[in-house]
Order: structure tokens, then sequence, then C-alpha cells
């Protein structure tokens, strides 16, 4: 029968016989909708059951396929056979255990067994009897739970083939023995026999004044536990280990079928057992503080560990105030009383000793045995009146001081840019040894960068000798050379700037600026280029038309209207006649000419060429006579005018009367090319500029530009239909330089609002066009016209590192068609002023047919990096066009042929010069703003801040004060009279230190003066003390006080004397200019206080000196006495009692370990000793 169609039969069944049962009831009827929402509830069930068993089907289904992945996996690997698995569940309370063997042991029924492997895709659970479940399992590793009643749970993992797989189509047989031990919280009936008791007393140190040597039961309700200890080896070794090793695997450790590997048992605690107030097991013992539990043990002896509860209780002692003097009643450090007291005090197993170490150590016993309050006075001495105050600073240790050259001379840095030989002076003539080096020129000093950010880089000059004495020339590459009189050596470093930021010394380098190296004793060429022609300058030019209009303007200043003379002359302008107007040739240089101009009739009468100002380049030339240039100002141009600082595109605003003004408030406008600044607002009419270099030999037009589409009013609508855009006009002076735009017609259409800002209008000047015409020609010859250079040096960056960046070069730019030299500061420098500002010039090699070799000047980038062309000063003559000659880069003032010998000679020396920097010392200076009063020894000074730990900070103060408190000074009245003090030894902060938190000085004696006070009341290292008897009517140390060392009396000199010299260091004795005294050297006399019990007496005194500076006596200025109530029969009081551990007395279980083993069926008697516990307060 269908199994489906068999429940639905009975369903249908049970709903027909409900609805007949309940239709015949009484009471509320069963109705028939409530029928079929049974039914319905019972489909809804059987749907959910289906879909479970649907996903469960999935789940095989995926098991099966991982399973398939998984064997072939290990079928590849020739490891597909086959494991038999068989696990042994034995009843650990009732067996014997040894070596790894089970002795006559029957195995546990009913035990539920749980494998897994190959990820979960095997999984098998199985019921043992005999104590025994086998299963087919795979190699590898395997995952087990065992579950029994009663019975401790066990997770194992264990590899069943840990010296590899079992081969395709082999079998294995592999089996674990596992014990599972009683649950004593969930016991079987009858196995009271297997578990283990254990129990006793729990107790604790709660009162320990004298005479109370026995102790306190612990609060009722503290819990005590036992947990079978897995952890320990033996439980491991016994349980877990088998004894039957087959081999060694490949890395040499043994092995085993079915290893153990990681195992966790549950339900492995005691019962919990708690300490209750009243006798266990009707025993006659004490009440309180009993305890039994119950464990799981064996009859081979299970490893357990008991633990305990921590408990906090107060505990009842006598005990110090804050200082150590007195003793007090209650748990506030405050009270008045004198007697025991409490606090609390935490009690934990923590402080027991195993194995010899324990976690946390018991609080020492104070105040043990019997007390003579007599010494419960103390003096309180007391070194100043009023403490100094001071300001800390640092400053240097960043910056270079000196530089050395080799061992003899040592140049300090004296400020202002200067330095002084400070070691004598030495040979100033060329020395030739290795530390100063050889050289031709003077070499670049280079200091190392700075490390700290926004650090100076420290620059200095190389000090040299004069130059050699002479010796014969040689001849080198057939030329006569020169002598070593060329040669001199690095004697010193001055340094010019000292830098900043430095962590370290920086290292100090010598740069040759005058060797890039030598191939046979010959200097290499600094580079080659090609000849592209020779010389090809502008030679004259033929005037066509000298134009019209360049009138004389009789003295006037400046003019308006468009194509008027200004009385300037006209610019000529020239370029090859593929290039556009004025560009200097390709590789050539700019020609320049003189236009002259006939001023009775207007027109130009010649072009004159100056010497040396024809150019170079030039093939087929044009000439150009220019009027001036054009410039454009308004909406999207960089040329715009600024407005308040910021970059606007409005020129113009509305008059108010239908036309347009200039902006109000336009304050700027420039011109990159034309060079405009500086323009003005004249309100209304006018816009006033300042420009240079235009040349503007007749007036230029002005035109005004702007449509419907383009001009917006104050960024919205457009001006009226029929507008008129203004005219402007410009004024010129007789410089040829437009000094003002001014609006000569506001135009119309732009409504009557005064003052709204109009854009999208510009304003284009143009100037007049050509009006005279002319001819070019070139000149001839055969020296260096177009010189093309083909390598500039191997790198280019080769003169960054031979000449150093400190000298002196040009660089040039192309400024409007017209090559402009610039010297070092960018500055513009004329064609005839380029040799005094470059340090060095270029000598070509002489020509292949002879003739006489052409000269120059190297031209650089800006920052004189790298060499981008020569400036041909001297042509030469005799070169061919497409000749290469080489170049070299020379020190100015000096001929090829002596640089060629200097360099083969210097080059000789390639280490250099060596020098050593060494940096300022670093200061810390405290100034003081108040000296302080009464000082009776030198304060100590406590540095603070800094981006320091106390910790950094420790070993600073420590060598400060080793230093500077010898150094202070004083007056009559104990006042620092030092204005300020210095220490210059290391200091650990950085300036990132010191920007992040500043640093701040304390200066106190209170320090010194608590260890005088600890010291002599005997309360500190020295076997001594002062003691003071107290009487009724008062204390009077006249009278009544006795200094005592090892138990002998001894005066007042020399008990201080011996507290001084043997409990103070040799910094903290330290004296007068830094002198290290035998014992402490009074300034003034110290004064003191007299306390009782840590309360004021009101006694008070000063010591005496002797002419020694030592104390000989204490003499009271106020006689004290006892705090009111305070009257004792007897000075002696019984302290804390004596039986006790003076260091505390530690947790410790009485019988035996907390940690042991239990046998089936035993009882163990554990007393539990909390000790004196640990102070909280």
């Amino acid at each position: 029968m269908n199994k489906n169609l068999f429940i639905y039969s009975f369903k249908y069944l049970a709903v027909l016989l409900a609805l007949v049962t309940f239709s015949s009831c009484e009471r509320d009827e069963f109705t028939e909708q409530d029928a079929f929402d049974l039914q319905q509830a019972q489909l809804d069930a059987e749907t959910a059951r289906e879909e479970a068993a649907l996903a469960a089907q999935d789940k095989r289904v995926m098991d099966m396929a991982m399973f398939r992945r998984s064997m072939d996996s290990l079928t590849r690997l020739n490891s597909g056979g086959k494991v038999f698995y068989t696990v042994n569940v034995v009843p650990g309370g009732s067996s014997a255990f040894s070596s790894g063997r089970f002795e006559e042991v029957e195995g546990l029924d009913g035990a539920t067994v749980t494998v897994s492997q190959l990820g979960g895709s095997v999984v098998e659970q199985k019921t043992t009897v005999g104590g025994l479940a086998s299963f087919e399992m795979y190699s590898g590793e395997v995952t087990v739970n065992v579950e029994a009643a009663n019975h401790t749970d066990l997770n194992y993992t264990a590899n069943l083939t840990p010296d590899g797989g079992v081969p395709n189509g082999a079998l294995m047989y592999v089996g674990n023995v596992v014990p599972v031990f009683d649950d004593p919280n969930n016991p079987a009936a009858g196995s009271e026999e297997n578990l283990a008791t254990v129990k006793g007393f729990a107790f604790a140190e709660l009162d320990i004044t004298g005479g109370n040597n026995f102790e306190e039961s612990v609060p009722d309700g503290t819990k005590v536990r036992a947990f079978i200890d897995v952890a320990n080896p033996a439980f491991k070794a016994k349980y877990i280990d088998q004894a039957n090793d087959e081999g060694v695997n490949n890395g040499g450790q043994p092995t085993a079928s079915g290893a153990i590997q990681r195992f966790a048992y549950e339900e492995a605690a005691s019962t919990t057992g708690s300490t209750v107030t009243s006798a266990l097991n009707n025993d006659t013992a004490p009440d309180g503080g009993e305890y039994s539990i119950t464990i799981g043990a064996t009859a081979s002896g299970l490893p357990i560990t008991m633990k305990f509860d921590d408990f906090a209780a107060d505990r009842t002692y006598l005990f110090g105030d804050p200082f150590g003097f007195a003793f007090f009643t209650g748990s506030d450090d405050n009270d008045t009383g004198f007697g025991p007291g409490q606090k609390r005090f935490i009690y934990t197993q923590n402080t027991e000793l195993v194995g010899g170490v324990a976690n946390q150590a018991p609080t020492a016993l104070p105040f043990q045995g019997a007390v003579d309050l007599a010494q419960l006075s103390n003096v309180i001495f007391d070194f100043a009146t009023t403490e100094a105050t001071a300001t800390a600073t640092i400053t240097g240790g960043d910056a270079v001081r000196t530089v050395a050259i080799s061992t003899t001379e040592n140049w300090l840095y004296t400020g202002n840019g200067t330095s002084a030989n400070v070691t004598g002076e030495i040979a100033d003539t060329y020395l030739g040894d290795a530390n100063r080096g050889s050289y031709l020129t003077t070499p670049t000093v280079v200091f190392s960068a700075p490390t700290a950010a926004g650090g100076v880089t420290a620059t200095g000059v190389a000090i040299m000798s004069e130059r050699g004495e002479g010796e014969a020339t040689v001849d080198t590459d057939g030329v006569a050379g020169g002598t070593t009189n060329d040669l001199r050596s690095v004697i010193g470093v001055k340094v010019t700037n000292p830098g900043s930021g430095y962590a370290a010394a920086p290292t100090v380098t010598f740069v040759r600026n005058s060797f890039t190296g030598k191939t046979a004793d010959v200097p290499n060429a600094n580079g080659i280029g090609t000849i592209v022609n020779t010389q090809s300058g502008i030679g004259y030019v033929e005037i066509i038309d000298g134009g019209f209009g360049y009138t004389d303007v009789g003295g006037a200043v400046t003019f308006s209207g468009a194509g008027n003379s200004t009385g300037v002359n006209p610019a000529a302008l020239f370029n090859n006649s593929a290039d556009p107007v004025g560009q200097v040739p390709t590789g050539g240089t700019a020609a320049a000419a003189t236009v002259v101009v006939d001023r009775t009739i207007g027109t130009v009468t010649q072009v004159d060429i100056p010497a040396g100002s024809s150019g170079s380049g030039y093939t087929d030339p044009i000439v150009t006579i220019a009027n001036g240039s054009s410039l454009s100002l308004g909406d999207n141009n960089e040329n715009a005018p600024q407005v308040d600082g910021g970059n606007t595109i409005v020129l113009f605003e509305t008059n108010g009367a239908g036309g347009l003004r200039f902006a109000n408030g336009l304050t700027t406008f420039a011109d990159n090319d034309a060079d405009l600044t500086n323009g003005l607002e004249d309100p209304g009419t006018g816009l006033r500029l300042q420009q240079t270099a235009i040349d503007y030999a007749l007036v230029p037009n002005v035109v005004t530009n702007g449509t419907v589409a383009t001009i917006n009013f104050d960024g919205a609508g457009a001006p009226a239909a029929g507008f008129e855009l203004p005219e402007v006009r410009a004024r010129v002076n007789n410089l040829g330089q437009i000094t003002e735009l001014f609006i000569s017609n506001p135009g119309s259409g732009f409504g009557n609002v005064d003052a709204v800002a109009i854009s999208g209008i510009t304003v284009s000047i143009e100037p007049i066009g050509v009006r005279a015409t002319a001819n070019a020609f070139v000149s001839s010859g055969g020296g260096i016209g177009n010189y093309v250079i083909n390598n500039y040096g191997t790198p280019s960056s080769i003169y960054s590192t031979t000449l150093g960046t400190n000298f002196n070069y040009v660089s040039a730019t192309n400024n409007g068609g017209v090559q402009e030299f610039r010297d070092k500061a960018n500055a513009v420098v004329a064609a005839a002023d380029v040799a005094a500002n470059s340090d060095y010039i270029v000598a070509f090699a002489a020509p292949a047919a002879g003739g006489t070799a052409a000269t120059g000047y190297p031209v650089f980038e800006q920052d004189g990096s790298n060499l981008v062309g020569v400036y041909v000063s001297s042509a030469g003559s005799g070169y061919a066009a497409g000749e290469t000659p080489n170049f070299w880069v020379i020190p100015a003032g000096l001929s090829l042929d002596e640089y060629k010998y200097g360099t083969v000679v210097s080059s000789a020396n390639t280490n250099n010069a060596s020098a050593t920097a060494t940096l300022v010392d670093t200061r810390l200076t405290l100034t003081f703003t108040d000296g302080g009063l009464g000082y009776a020894i030198r304060p100590e000074f406590v540095i603070s801040g800094g981006n320091k730990s106390a910790e950094d900070l420790a070993g600073i103060n420590s060598a400060i004060n080793g230093t500077i408190r010898g150094e202070l000074d004083f007056n009559g009245a104990g006042s620092i009279t030092n204005t300020s003090v210095e220490y210059t030894g290391a200091l650990p902060f950085t300036a990132a230190d010191l920007a992040a938190e500043p640093i701040a000085v304390t200066i106190s004696s209170d320090r010194l003066a608590a260890k005088l006070t600890t010291e002599a009341n005997g309360t500190g290292n020295f076997n001594g003390f002062i003691l003071v008897s107290a009487a009724a009517n008062g204390i009077d140390y006249a009278a009544d006080v006795e200094y005592d060392i090892n138990g002998l009396d001894a005066s007042a000199k020399d008990f201080f004397n011996a507290v001084e010299s043997g409990e103070f260091t040799n910094d903290e004795r330290v004296g007068s200019n830094g002198v290290t005294n035998a014992n402490l050297k009074y300034i003034t006399a110290p004064t003191f206080t007299v306390d009782f019990l840590g309360l004021n007496t009101g006694g008070a005194g000063v010591a005496t000196l002797d002419v020694e500076a030592d104390i000989t006596a204490l003499t009271n200025t106020t006689v004290g006495s006892l705090p009111s109530g305070l009257v004792f029969s007897s000075f002696i009081y019984g302290g804390n009692d004596t039986s006790y551990n003076p260091a505390g007395e530690r947790f410790r279980t009485i019988g035996g370990s907390s940690s042991f083993e239990v046998f089936s069926g035993l009882t163990y008697i554990r007393d539990v000793n909390y000790g004196t516990g640990i102070e909280l307060e």
C-alpha cells in the first residue's frame, strides 16, 4: 500500500469521526469549520515534514558528492584503502590502568559513539556492545564523540594513519581504548564506590593582633570544587597515551596508528561544595568552614586539582597611618583613636606556592611584638622655607659647531656666518696629502641634510692653501701643460651657516668643481656637438619703405588718438622666413638692431646692427618694423583685472545714465607678456596703467567687443536692443608705454540703475599696422655659428655632482623672440655681463684644419643642475660646417691647457679631502624666577614634560642634578643667587617632543628632607634612630632626646654624619663647585617639627651647626605636648602577634597538595588556610 495514501485515509477517517463526535455535544459545538481548520493544520505539518525530508535528501546527496571527491583525492594518492576502526569505551571508575593498558576491564555497554571523517561527509553513530563500536573509515584523522549515561562525555581526534595512507584496495585495523569517568553530579545507582570524597575545614587569618594566634572560619557559602586535571602530564600518560609505537615517521617522530592528538572531557567537575556554619555528617567538629565534595575516581588514581573561592573580609590588626608612624582604630586612616583597627583584605588561592611559585604575595605584617610608644615620636625635617622657581628652555644641539680637517685643524663657528681656526695655523702652501686633497679650484663643501622636518642644511666654504711651489711642466696631448702652481689643498672649512635640525653630526664631503674624469691622462670632454653652420648673423638691413607718421612730438609727454606718433622709435624684429615674427632661429641667437627715424618727415631711414649683436642661425632672414604689441583684457582671459584681491572677469559697470564706466574697485590687471601691472581705477573716466617694454611708436587702437549672447547684467539679463558698446582709447607716454585706458563714449542701452556689474565685454589693444618695410641680409665667416650639442655629459646631472650647487651661473629664456640671460637669482643679465655672472667658461677644441678655438659660457637650467646650451661669446675661426669639436666646462680664469694639466695631477687623489663635523652642545637653561628662601641644602631639579614618560626622565634628572646642583650659589638667607644655570649633557628631547609638550622644571628639597626624616627616625635602612621620651607635660628635645647607632648611644654630630655618609649618595652630598662631601654640609640650619603617633605635637626647633656646617644638636624653639586625650600609664604596647610570618602567611592546604590523585571509594581530608590575605586599601 502507498504510504501517503495510507496516512491520508486515516486522516479523513479521523476528521469524519471528529465531526460525528462533536456534533452530538451539548456545550459549544465543534463546527464543520473547526474540522476543516484542524485538517489544514495537519496538512501544513505534513508539508513541513516532507520539506525536511527533501532537505535531508539534499544533504545526503551533497555529503555523497563530497565523499566521492575525497575518495577520488585519496585514490589518486594511492591512499584509498579502508580502515576498520574500533572504539572500546571502558568505565574509568571500576578500571585499573597501567602503561596505557586496562587490566581486567569490561567495556561499557550502551555508550553512544559518533565518528566523523572527510569533512563531515562520513558521519556514523553506533551504540557499544560490550564496550565496542566498530566503523568502516579511511586514511587520515577521525573525530570521535562518546556519550554515556552517568559518565563524563569524551571528545577526541585521532590520527588513524600517521605513517601514511592505506594503499588502494588494502585494509587496515585500528582501535582505541578510551575511558569515561563517573559523573559525580549525576551518578548512577550503586556507583558510590567509583567516586572519591574530599572534605575538610577552611580557615583564614582574620585577626592577627597580639595573643590571637588561632585561625577564624571563612565566610559561610565559600565554594570549593575539584576538577579532573587533564592538563596534568600524568593524566595523559596514564589514560590517553598508548605504549605500542610502530616506528618513526619522515620527521623522526614515533608513530602509532590511532594516536589520540586532542581530547576533552565534559562533566569533569566535582559536586559544588560550600562551607557551612554547622558541622557536617553529625561530627563534633567546631562550627564553621566545613565542606564536603565528591569527584570521579579510578582504581589507578585519577589526577584532580582543587579550586577555592576568593573572598574579601575586614582583617583586625594594628596598622600605621600614611606616614607609617602610628596606630589608629577603625578602617579610616584619619581616625584619632588608638588600638587595633580593621581594613579590607582579599583572601585568595593566588598566594599559594605551586612548584615554588605564586601568582601574588600576601601583604607583609607591621608592628609585631611589643612596641615602645616613645619611638613613635618623630622628628620631621624641613630644608627650605620657600622653594625656588624657574623656567626651563632647551637650545642648540642640532647645528654644526666645528669642522676638523684631519686631526690638526678645527674650525669653530663663531656666529654671524664666520669661523675661526681654533687649533693654530698650518702651512699655507700646497701639501698634496690625501687628507686635504689636491685641487685646481676651490671645491664645494656639502653637508648632509638634517633629519628634522623643517631643518636647515648647514653650509660652508673650503679654506684653501696657496698654490704649489712650482714643479717642472709636463706635456699632455701635445700641448704644454701648467705646473703644480695650479694646485691647492683644503686646510679648513669655514662654516657660513651652522644649519639646524640635526639629530647627529652631518657628514662633510668635498665636490670637485673642475674634473669629470680622464682617459689616458687627458681629461674627458664634458660633451660634444656638431657645427650645423658657421657663423650666420644679420649683416645689414636695407630699407624698402620708410613708412610715415613717426613725426617729432615737440616735447609732449603723453599722447592719445590712434596712429599718432609717440616720439618712440619702432622696433626691428628678425626671424627666418618660415618662423613667426621675431622668433630666434632654432639653435641660434637673437640679433638686435637700432631703428633710425627722420623725425622731420616721419620716416624710417636705416636699421643699424651694433657690433656683437648680429645673432646667429639666420639663413633667410625677414625683418619687421613693429609699432608695439597686442594686448587683450576681459572675460575668459588670463589677463583679466583683479578686484578685491581675487580674479574677476568684470571690467565695466553701469553709470546710471544708460552707459558704462570702468568697474568700481578695479585695482589691478596684469599681462605676463606685456608686463602690465598695478592698474588703478580713475572712477568714471579711465584706467591708469603702468607698463614697460611695449615700445608703442604710434598710439594703438583700442577695441571693445561684446554681443547680446555674451553680455550679462551682474550674472543675469542682457542689454537693451540696439545697445552701443563704450568706446575706449589709450594714452601713451614718451617712452612708448600705455599709461591709461579711458572711456571716450560710455555707450548706451544699459539701463538707468547705477553700479550694476557688467560681464562679457572684452577690451583689445591693437598696435597700428606695419608702415615701414625692409630686407635683412646675413654675414658669413668661419666662426662657430649654429652649434648643436649632441651629448651634454653622462649623466646630464654630472654638472650638479661635479660643480655642486654653490656656484654662479647663467640661464637663458626666450622672451618674445629675444634670448634673455638670467643670473642665479633669476635676474636679467645683459649679454655683456654674462662673464661676470659665470664661474665657468666653455672651451672648444681647436678646428681640425687649424685656426682659433672658440670659447663661450655654459647655459644651465635655472636651478643650476643640468647644462642646456652654450652661449658662444667668441666664435673662433677655421671651423667647417658638420665639424664636431669637443667642449670642456672649466673654471673661469684658466686656459684649456692649464685645466688639462691641473686635472691630470689633482685627479690622482680621488678621495678628495676628508673632514669631520661636530654639533653645538645641547643646552638646558634653567632661569630662576624666584631664588627661594631658607635652603639648608642644595635643592633638586625635576624636569617634566617633553613628551617623555617618568621612566625616560629619571635618567636625565639624575644626570642634571649630578651636574648643576654644585653650580648653585646661595646668600646668607639661603636664597639662590644665580640668574640661571645650564646643563650641556645629552638630552633625550627632539624638536617634535618639545613641540608636542613643553618642558617644565620643579625645584624642591622635600625628597631629601623626607629621606633624612626616614633614616633618622629608624624607619629606613639606617641601623639607628632618634629616641624621644614622651612625658605628660610635653616633648622637650633639649632634655629628652637620645641618638642611637647600632644599639649604642652616640653624639648628635656622629649620628647625623653616619646617616648622611651612609644613606645619602655622592650626588645628594654634592657641595659648592661640584665637590662631593663626606656628609651633608648645610647652607643654613635645617628646621624640624615633632609629631607623636602621626599627630602634630606643636613641637618645633632648629638644628645647631658647627663651623664645619655639621649638625651638633637639635634645639627646640617650641615645646610640644601630647594630643588631647592621649594619656598612657605605660609606653610599652603589645603589637600584632609574633607567631605569624612577617612577610605574611600564604594560602596552603593541610593534609596534602591541592592537586593530587584520588582512588575509587576513598575519602580525603584537605583543610585550607587562606593565610593573612592581601590589603585592598
